[in-house]
């Protein structure tokens, strides 16, 4: 019955994550409060995360949320959302990976978005939920981790010095620098909310999904422990 009830949970987190990290929708707000309800046994550490990504959604139009939301990932390459890009670059090594992950979707008859890659965090997140539990924990523990500690540094930060150092952030001379799609990032490339206001790298918005990535990485390792203890049994007898 724990090994059922803890194979329950881990579907739901997966779900949520997914959810928290895609594209801004409807509901985001209630999302984030059941991830607070469950990480709170699970992984404590994650709450305070939590809770500071659901204050600045609450407080955000939908609109100004999207505008975020694409300015933090699809336009910074520090968290850039695809994890064959963290783990290979833009290599025939990731080629293969993407290819490897659409048989997968299509095994499971998850819906093919031809405009998506198949390596984007929130939708390698919802294929875990419902892949065999083996094979989803391997992902977590070689693919979702690993991508997450190239995102965020080797080390979580504490929750206090995550705000501290966003807000050193301002300083010019912590311009964001990395790589898309093969080509070098130079300054002025953060794009600015709107006219006047401070630039996605010193913003409550950048502050706010940077707090989800780390919740979300605690909740992974979280995972990844329970299973590594307790539901090694659950998986091999799955297969």
């Amino acid at each position: 019955m724990a090994g059922t009830s803890g194979a329950v949970r881990r579907t739901e987190v997966l779900s949520l994550l997914a959810d928290l990290l895609d594209y801004p929708r409807p509901g985001l707000v209630t999302t984030v409060a059941r991830l607070e309800e469950l990480a709170g046994t699970l992984a404590p550490a994650a709450v305070p995360y939590l809770r500071a990504f659901r204050s600045y959604v609450t407080q955000t139009s939908p609109g100004m949320l999207e505008e975020v939301y694409t300015a933090i990932f699809d336009l910074n390459p520090v968290f850039y959302p695809y994890v064959g890009y963290h783990l290979f670059g833009e290599t025939y090594r990731r080629s293969h990976f993407l290819i490897a992950l659409k048989e997968r979707y299509a095994a499971l008859g998850l819906p093919s978005d031809m405009s998506e890659v198949p390596d984007r965090l929130s939708l390698l997140l919802r294929f875990t939920a419902l892949a065999d539990p083996l094979e989803a924990m391997t992902i977590v523990q070689e693919g979702l981790l690993p991508a997450l500690k190239r995102m965020l540094g080797e080390k979580v930060p504490q929750f206090e010095s995550l705000l501290v150092e966003e807000a050193g952030l301002g300083d010019e001379s912590h311009e964001l620098e990395g790589h898309s799609l093969g080509e070098v990032l130079t300054g002025g490339f953060l794009l600015t909310m709107t006219e006047g206001q401070p630039s996605v790298k010193t913003s409550p918005g950048r502050t706010a999904y940077r707090c989800a990535l780390v919740a979300t990485r605690l909740l992974l390792e979280a995972l990844w422990q329970e299973w590594n203890e307790t539901g090694q049994v659950e998986g091999n007898g799955h297969r």
